[in-house]
């Protein structure tokens, strides 16, 4: 009898850098993967543009509409193509991007699948779940 328990695929945790985190899935998990919310860096990303960088509103929502692009690519030629566009624009701006390790948050990257569905509350409820 097949284990009903047992996976078809990899799990895909998607949570922000924490370390704590990820330690403890990962000692639970071991064979999980870590997806990070591009959204989420996005918005980090735009915030960071202005701030850190020094480039204006719409300098920095430019820039954030091609990291958007680039997340988005499938494979790692077209995802070269525009980080280098990036690059040309700004090369703090795609310093910062590379920054954010983009093995867990764009798809040419990404070694698993991952779901457009999110349940962050059950991330959330996992860590604080006695282990």
């Amino acid at each position: 009898m097949p284990n009903p328990y047992a996976l078809s695929h990899q799990l895909v945790f998607m949570f922000d850098a924490d370390k704590g985190l990820a330690t403890t899935l990962e000692r639970h998990f071991p064979d999980m993967l870590h997806s990070r919310c591009v959204l989420y860096i996005m918005e980090i990303f735009t915030d960071k543009c202005k701030k850190n960088l020094g480039l204006n509103l719409k300098m920095s929502r430019e820039l954030t509409k091609m990291f958007e692009w680039a997340a988005y690519k499938y494979n790692v030629h077209d995802y070269n193509e525009q980080a280098d566009e990036i690059k040309k624009r700004s090369k703090l701006a795609y310093n910062l991007m590379v920054s954010y390790e983009p093995e867990t948050w764009a798809n040419a990257f990404f070694p698993g699948v991952r779901y457009v569905i999110l349940i962050y509350i059950l991330s959330a409820l996992y860590s604080l779940w006695p282990l």
